[in-house]
């Protein structure tokens, strides 16, 4: 979906204000999408690969893939595909990753037409339910479904007593902390990726323990007992949609 060619280098050291010569310079295309079709195509399965493309790496991506014998669906974009630099100085490696390019509404429009077709390889493939959005719905649900799961998680076990808590845990402790046990490198950049939409989760996350750190501190029972009922209400209902 969001194609990008990586281009490795590899220089002698990096000196700033003088011409740094590089050697085994190779340039690849990749992404999530792109890998997955490998994959699927590898163990036989027919798969094609759809993105955005556009420019002289967009159009590099796609012919390279043909060359691959991998059929592509390209939807045209009118910025140039993200390039990515990997240098490596000797002893270090440093990324230099490129934002995606601009995706208009009639080009995202496109694409949803195109998966509208491609719903029976996707349950031939194991999907059980396909849900079809908007970049920015998906980015603002998945802020609250999935990584701020993870960022709450995480900043739980950070407690001191976490270490301490053998012989007092059960499935309440298993299930706030099964995630914290992450990928740190891709989740960071998954997090960095959609900060907008995680940051206001947590600011509104932050919000809501303050509220309840605020009516446990006065000892205030009718409006905790409210509060608690509120929540366990909406969990109900949510499990009613599932």
């Amino acid at each position: 979906m969001n194609p990008a060619v990586d281009m490795n280098i590899t220089s002698q050291g990096i000196h700033p204000k003088v011409v740094n010569r590089t050697q085994d310079s190779f340039y690849s295309h990749n992404g999530k999408g792109i890998n997955l079709t490998r994959v699927l195509r590898h163990f036989g399965m027919d798969s094609a690969a759809v993105g955005f493309f556009g420019g002289f790496s967009g159009r590099y991506i796609v012919d390279s893939l043909r060359e691959e014998g991998i059929p592509v669906h390209p939807i045209q974009v009118e910025e140039t595909t993200r390039i990515n630099i990997f240098l490596n100085d000797g002893s270090q490696e440093y990324k230099f990753v490129g934002e995606g390019a601009h995706v208009s509404p009639e080009a995202q429009q496109e694409l949803l037409k195109l998966l509208e077709t491609l719903r029976d390889f996707f349950f031939d493939v194991g999907f059980g339910k396909l849900t079809f959005s908007q970049p920015e719905e998906h980015d603002r649900i998945i802020a609250f479904t999935s990584q701020l799961a993870h960022i709450v998680s995480s900043a739980y076990v950070k407690s001191p007593e976490a270490q301490r808590r053998r012989g007092f845990s059960a499935g309440s402790f298993k299930d706030m902390t099964r995630v914290a046990k992450l990928n740190e490198e891709m989740w960071t950049e998954l997090f960095l990726e959609n900060q907008d939409a995680l940051v206001r989760e947590i600011d509104t996350l932050v919000e809501e323990l303050a509220a309840f750190a605020y009516t446990i501190r006065r000892g205030d029972r009718e409006n905790l007992l409210g509060m608690l009922r509120r929540a366990r209400q909406i969990k109900e209902s949510i499990d009613k949609d599932c």
